[in-house]
């Protein structure tokens, strides 16, 4: 956990830099498509479509990003997004925080990287259970 994974050039046997990206990160990590794909809330078939090389919409990009803890504009980079179209997401985001977010996000910019790193990976790790216990519950629900 907690391990960075530099954009490579794009390798052979890989469809696209995006493809290649999300392969190491898994491999590194021991983890397989289907896991990182359910923590991030997305279907098998968008990671099928990454494989076969589709450019991914922007929102599956950050749900992505949330999962695996990497920057959302190397995502975005990585899958083809120009510089102008990642200034232009820049720009159309917008938080609406509370005071208490605001100094959480202050806080882990003063963090190392290896610390932002263990950060992600608890929140990907949090967003995950919070995933499976929510699915869990919706069977308990479905089975009453």
């Amino acid at each position: 956990m907690g391990k960075k994974v530099a954009a490579p050039e794009r390798d052979q046997g890989f469809n696209s830099l995006l493809h290649q990206v999300v392969s190491s990160w898994c491999e590194v990590r021991g983890m397989t498509w289907a896991t990182l794909f359910g923590q991030a809330g997305l279907s098998e078939a968008v990671g099928t479509d990454i494989r076969r090389g589709s450019k991914p919409r922007e929102d599956t990009l950050r749900k992505l990003s949330i999962a695996m803890g990497l920057p959302l504009r190397d995502l975005l980079k990585s899958a083809g997004y120009d510089d102008a179209q990642i200034s232009r997401l820049d720009q159309e985001v917008t938080w609406d925080l509370t005071e208490a977010e605001e100094v959480h996000i202050a806080a882990y910019r003063l963090l190392s990287e290896d610390g932002k790193a263990a950060v992600n990976d608890v929140v990907a790790l949090i967003l995950g259970r919070a995933r499976v216990r929510g699915l869990a519950l919706k069977v308990v629900e479905d089975l009453l």
